[in-house]
């Protein structure tokens, strides 16, 4: 098998341009970086349960799309 069929099993919708998977990755980590900045979702110090963890998480996404939209 040459090249491009392996590339086109690769990528069965066609061939991606690295540049634009790197301009998505690079987006999608803006992203986090500012919800951690924004939220400080990484700074619990102890969650005793599945339930307390995702309080924790998505109250601060909450609060994340809050300040986003200015509301907060």
């Amino acid at each position: 098998m040459n090249w491009q069929a392996q590339r086109i099993m690769l990528y069965p919708f066609g061939i991606v341009d690295k540049k634009a998977v790197s301009q998505v990755c690079q987006t999608i980590e803006a992203l986090f970086h500012w919800i951690q900045d924004s939220t400080g979702i990484e700074t619990t110090r102890k969650v005793c349960s599945h339930r307390g963890l995702l309080v924790h998480v998505f109250g601060h996404l909450a609060a994340a799309m809050l300040r986003l939209k200015g509301l907060l």
